[in-house]
């Protein structure tokens, strides 16, 4: 009976912890790739190409989501450093109370994860609206298309976000 508690628990962190490497993933795929065009002394992304941007405005937006990705990495390791606080925790739940415990732990994880990723999606927000700033009225149209494609239409609020994490897992804590 124990045993099969502990293996439910271990899969339990392990689940989650697939969960949180995905999302990850998935946060820093969203980075723009920048690359080399040898015919111009200026760097070009996709992005950039496709708003015809002037080498001063990609070198203002390389500035923006380089600071963006730097920051997105710091959440990143926070969210780690999370994850293994609340597996640690986890490992000491094999008593009697453990089902007490774990429903506790997990209510901090997600609150604790919700701070983290809230954080994580006012830092785009912001770069997006850096990034407008520097944009021409044209420019700004085609953003917003590539950003709907890209991340989606925003919500009521006009504020683009990213995507939630994958694979359909349940809140930490839900039930």
């Amino acid at each position: 009976m124990m045993a099969s508690k502990v293996k439910t628990v271990l899969l339990l962190a392990f689940v989650i912890a697939l969960g949180a490497g995905a999302a990850a993933g998935v946060v820093l795929s969203r980075a723009p790739a920048i690359a080399k065009n040898p015919t111009d002394t200026g760097e070009h992304s996709p992005l950039s190409d496709e708003l015809k941007l002037s080498v001063a405005q990609r070198e203002q937006m390389k500035m923006i989501w380089e600071g963006a990705r730097d920051r997105a990495k710091e959440f990143f390791q926070k969210a780690e450093e999370l994850q293994k606080g609340r597996e640690a925790e986890l490992v000491g739940l094999l008593t009697d109370e453990q089902k007490e415990k774990f429903e506790k732990i997990s209510k901090k994880y997600a609150d604790d994860f919700s701070v983290v990723t809230g954080k994580r999606d006012a830092m785009f927000q912001s770069a997006v609206e850096e990034t407008k700033k520097i944009l021409n009225a044209e420019q700004k149209a085609k953003y917003d298309e590539i950003l709907s494609k890209r991340v989606g239409s925003p919500p009521p609020d006009g504020k683009f976000y990213p995507p939630p994490p994958p694979l359909g897992l349940k809140e930490p804590g839900g039930q």
